[in-house]
């Protein structure tokens, strides 16, 4: 598990997170009749931290390019931090020649602590929450 890390002040409450929703992971909702993420899509149940990028560190493009048949939905930082959990928003840059092997994101950022269900079901069911929604036809043929 990592260690509790500090909250960022230099992310600043009216930023915007982008959080990446895989295919597998859009619901038609029934009541809505809009497609919108699952609830688990806020819930990283390995390490607890859900991955982020901050919107005005990068662009649309470049995170769809690092993941191009996922969707992203989109939520303050102060959203998540005045939710009654309380949650950090914490700077966690992807360096280069990192461990992962991952390409770097000077954008990437983490929620903590682990979110709780009735929290990302709040974020899944707002009413604007998608930065960008891939083409449904698409995510079915994933």
């Amino acid at each position: 598990m990592p260690t509790e890390r500090a909250d960022d002040p230099a992310i600043r409450n009216e930023d915007e997170l982008w959080r990446s929703v895989h295919p597998s992971q859009l619901f038609l909702d029934p009541q809505t009749k809009r497609i919108r993420p699952k609830s688990g899509a806020f819930i990283d149940r390995n390490t607890g931290e859900m991955s982020v990028d901050v919107a005005r560190l990068t662009s649309l493009d470049a995170i769809r390019h690092r993941r191009p048949q996922h969707s992203f939905a989109k939520f303050t930082a102060g959203d998540v931090r005045t939710m009654e959990s309380g949650y950090r928003v914490c700077s966690d840059p992807i360096l280069p020649n990192n461990l992962e092997h991952e390409p770097p994101n000077p954008a990437h950022a983490v929620v903590c602590p682990r979110m709780k269900s009735s929290d990302a079901q709040k974020l899944a069911t707002s009413e604007n929450v998608w930065a960008f929604l891939n083409s449904p036809d698409s995510a079915a043929a994933s």
